[in-house]
């Protein structure tokens, strides 16, 4: 709540909101409701409006697109809206689930970056206070950070009352190489995997932003139906369902937070020119990209080179042939897959079966510079394709000691090594003090954390289990 001034009073306001998607006749039901209680019409300003109606210091304004907003006013508004919650809630009811789970994702439009995917979790019975909170966010538009910071932090007060959200990123190196669609049905069920670890199929709700859901993910929600847990897969669903809003928010939060901090990269100014928003349209991003292309003939690893924007500025039209990334579950012994759909990771039991030879590896050999995962077993030497989206799902980490620390850098700023993954730095406290060539690695790999192309996280030997091995 905002708070207005008035003589010898200071009054609470309540935030603006907006009900989208409302048909004519629930539209003339509102109307004649708000004239009962009091309101009084309005003229209209402009074609895209059927009416405006005025009471309690606010304004109600109802679009020919169907959707009403109405501006901050005094707290017995609430009232009022609580009677367009009613008429509109054929959208939102819960039905017989006791949790909400949204699935929604921000940054497939821009050309540097990652992808935020994101999972939003929390209990039904709070969901009108949450709604209160989204109140007229509109994650189409483009605001400033500290826009997307403030509703975050209202929402991440509502932690002790049931509200979580788990997030994953796609690197852009993933992005060119890829099938979008179908690493996103990959990312969805590994979000979904970890936020249903504690919860039954049937007390939930799960709204996915229809992107074009694939076979993989479209299967795992089939054995959840199945289960009793009600699925909806929706284009625009953020415009009807709280869960879906909720999950685009805190994905456009994450990636405004990302983006903001590359323009602080001193390696990255050119001749003046600011990098802008990143997306497609973007002047300013235009303008830098074409600057930047002209200068070092390269791109930096977080642009997409796979966009047509950029392959224009590079002067090709040849076309590109992604990669199906989703055919590597037969490569994982059932026992491990059934370990890690109870939320269960241990990399002690996990292993890979080489699909030519059939042997149980524990091994794996990485080509260099192909970036090929080979079999180890003499007289197979089998490349086995996808396996570094395999190994994300299903691990996601790599431990990195010290005598491999420069190499490891090296590697990767060479793209040479595999990024995208939480890369554990087991180190002894004072490493950066005793090798100049370890903490140049560090910096190389500070960058590419920065870049949000890895994870970096330190960890001691006694950490070790504790962080590879995950247990209920």
């Amino acid at each position: 709540m905002n708070y207005v001034d008035k003589p010898g009073l200071r009054e609470k306001s309540m935030a603006g909101r907006t009900w989208k998607n409302i048909s004519p006749e629930d539209a003339e039901r509102i109307r004649k409701h708000l004239l009962k209680e009091g309101a009084i019409n309005a003229p209209v300003k402009n074609p895209f409006e059927k009416w405006r109606l005025k009471i309690y210091n606010c304004l109600f304004t109802y679009y020919t697109n169907g959707t009403i907003y109405r501006t901050p006013g005094k707290p017995k508004v609430e009232e009022l809206d609580k009677y367009i919650d009613s008429i509109v809630s054929k959208h939102n009811k819960t039905d017989k689930a006791k949790f909400l789970i949204g699935l929604d994702e921000t940054g497939k439009g821009e050309v540097f970056g990652n992808i935020i995917l994101t999972g939003v979790l929390f209990p039904a019975r709070i969901s009108r206070k949450l709604s209160t909170i989204t109140g007229t966010a509109d994650t189409k538009k483009k605001h400033a950070f500290r826009y997307w910071d403030s509703i975050m932090n209202e929402l991440q007060k509502f932690t002790c009352e049931g509200f979580s959200y788990i997030s994953e990123e796609i690197i852009p190196p993933w992005i060119d190489k890829y099938n979008l669609n179908r690493l996103m049905d990959i990312f969805y069920h590994k979000i979904l995997l970890r936020l249903l670890e504690k919860y039954e199929p049937k007390n939930l709700r799960i709204v996915v932003d229809d992107y074009g859901v694939g076979s993989r993910l479209k299967n795992y929600l089939n054995t959840l139906q199945q289960a009793g847990c009600n699925v909806i897969i929706e284009k625009r669903s953020e415009d009807k369902y709280i869960e879906t809003k909720i999950a685009s928010i805190v994905s456009k939060y994450s990636r405004e937070k990302h983006i903001k901090g590359l323009p602080q990269d001193k390696n990255l100014f050119i001749d003046g020119s600011s990098m802008g928003t990143g997306n497609v349209g973007n002047a300013e991003t235009k303008l830098w990209l074409e600057k930047w292309y002209r200068q070092h003939k390269n791109w930096p690893p977080f642009v997409r080179k796979s966009y047509k924007n950029i392959r224009k500025i590079e002067g090709t039209d040849k076309k590109l042939r992604k990669v199906n990334p989703e055919n590597f579950d037969t490569i994982v012994p059932d026992t491990y897959k059934k370990l890690y759909a109870k939320g269960k990771k241990d990399i002690r039991v996990f292993s890979i079966i080489c699909p030519k030879c059939h042997t149980d590896l524990k091994k794996i050999i990485l080509k260099i510079p192909s970036r090929e995962f080979l079999c180890p077993i003499k007289d197979c030497g089998y490349v086995i394709k996808n396996l570094e989206v395999c190994l994300y799902f299903y691990l996601g980490r790599i431990v990195i000691t010290q005598d491999i620390l420069t190499e490891v850098a090296n590697l990767l700023d060479k793209l040479l090594f595999p990024i995208g993954f939480e890369l554990l730095i087991h180190t002894n406290g004072n490493f950066l003090s005793e090798n100049s060539s370890d903490r140049k690695a560090y910096e190389l790999l500070r960058k590419f954390d920065n870049y949000k192309l890895i994870k970096l996280t330190h960890i001691r030997q006694s950490k070790i289990s504790e962080i590879c091995k995950k247990e209920d």
